[in-house]
C-alpha cells in the first residue's frame, strides 16, 4: 500500500526538550506534511522522553517500543507533566495537538490499519523516520507477517542459556580488546592529563570552583582513534560532520562480530543481539549542549556583559560573533 501522511494516526516525535529543536521538528513535520490532512483535521504527537527521560543512543528505539505499545492496546498515550506548551510553536496554525489524557485511537484508516510514525534524530546527524502498522483483530490473525520459523520455534529454547561470544572495546587507551586486557593486567591507569588539542588547562584549570574553571584537568581520553569508512561505506563527508562517538559505537560492534567469527557468515539473526554500553559525556556532551542551548547562551551572555559596563550595540556585536563562531565549530 502507499504510505501518505494523510493515512497516519499518531506521530511519536523525537522532542529533544530544547524549545528550538521541538520548534525545528514541528517545522518540519508541517513542512513536509502540508495539504495532507482535511482542513480542520489535528493528528496527536508525543514522546516517550515525558515518560523515561532522554535514552541517549536509544532514544529511537524507545520511542518506537512506545508506538507499538500505543497500536497494541489502541490508546493514544497521554503527554506527562505538560504545564506549558512551547511557546516557539504557533500550536494554532499546524495540524497537530499534544494529548494530556488518554484517548482511544480512532478507527483504522483506509488501508484497514493502524499507522504511527517514529522520529530518531541523531544529534551528529544520523536521523531516521520510521512508519509502523498494527492490524487489529481478527485481521491480525489471518494476515501476519510474521516468519513462520520463528513462531514454530520449539517452546523449550526460553530455559536456553545466554552465551556471549564476541566482545569489540573502544576505550581510554585501548582501541581493541586486547589492547583493553593489556591494560588491565598490567594495572595501568588510562587517567591522564588533558592535551591542549582537548581544551587548554593553562585556561581552565583552577585551585577553586568557579563559574569559569575547572577544579581538574584529569580524564580518560580516547586517542589514535581512526574510523574505516571504506570498510563501512559511509562518505567521509558525513563523518566530518557527525561525532565520532557513533563511529566508535560501529567499531565495537564489528569488532564483537569478528570476534565471534561471524563477519559475513550468514547466521540466525532472530537468535542473537548486539548489546552496547557507553559513556555519555565529555566532549560529545559539550558540543551538544552548546549547540542545543546556543539561545540560552546568547541571553546570559547579554545580561552578563551589559553587567560588566559593556554597551548594548556592543554586546550584540559580540553574541553574533560568538553565534556565528560557535556554529562554524559544531554545525
Amino acid at each position: 500500500d502507499e504510505v501518505s501522511p494523510a493515512s497516519l494516526q499518531y506521530i511519536e516525535c523525537h522532542a529533544t526538550s530544547t524549545q528550538v529543536g521541538d520548534a525545528t521538528e514541528i517545522s518540519a513535520l508541517h513542512e513536509a506534511m502540508e495539504g495532507a490532512f482535511a482542513p480542520g483535521a489535528r493528528i496527536p504527537i508525543g514522546s516517550v522522553k515525558g515518560n523515561i527521560g532522554h535514552t541517549l543512543e536509544c532514544a529511537g528505539l524507545a520511542g518506537m517500543c512506545k508506538a507499538i505499545q500505543a497500536l497494541r492496546h489502541g490508546v493514544i498515550p497521554p503527554q506527562p507533566s505538560i504545564n506549558e506548551l512551547n511557546p516557539e510553536i504557533a500550536w494554532n496554525d499546524i495540524p497537530f495537538y499534544v494529548p494530556t489524557q488518554a484517548e482511544a485511537w480512532p478507527d483504522v484508516n483506509e488501508h484497514g490499519v493502524r499507522r504511527a510514525a517514529v522520529n530518531a534524530f541523531g544529534i551528529g546527524g544520523l536521523n531516521s523516520h520510521v512508519v509502523l502498522d498494527d492490524r487489529p483483530e481478527p485481521q491480525r490473525a489471518t494476515q501476519s507477517t510474521v516468519p513462520a520459523d520463528i513462531t514454530s520455534a520449539d517452546k523449550s529454547d526460553k530455559d536456553d542459556l545466554i552465551a556471549v561470544i564476541g566482545v569489540g572495546v573502544i576505550a581510554p587507551d585501548a582501541n581493541n580488546q586486547d589492547e583493553f586486557w593489556s591494560l588491565i593486567s598490567s594495572g595501568r591507569s588510562a587517567v591522564s592529563e588533558v592535551t591542549d588539542n582537548r581544551w587548554l588547562s593553562s585556561e581552565y584549570h583552577q585551585g577553586a570552583a568557579g563559574p569559569r574553571g575547572t577544579t581538574s584537568k584529569l580524564g580518560g581520553f580516547v586517542t589514535n582513534f581512526e574510523f574505516d569508512w571504506k570498510k563501512h561505506r559511509i562518505p567521509p563527508k558525513q563523518i566530518q560532520n557527525s561525532n565520532p562517538l557513533q563511529y566508535m559505537l560501529l567499531d565495537a560492534a564489528d569488532q564483537a562480530f569478528i570476534d565471534a567469527g561471524l563477519g559475513d557468515m550468514k547466521f540466525a539473526r532472530e537468535r542473537a543481539s548486539v548489546v552496547v554500553g557507553t559513556m555519555f559525556g565529555g566532549d560529545f556532551s559539550s558540543h551538544m549542549q552548546g549547540g542545543l542551548r546556543l539561545p540560552v547562551i546568547q541571553r546570559e551572555l547579554k545580561k552578563a556583559l551589559m553587567a560588566d559596563g559593556v554597551q548594548e550595540a556592543q554586546a550584540d556585536e559580540i553574541i553574533a560573533r560568538y553565534r556565528e563562531h560557535t556554529l562554524n565549530l559544531y554545525p
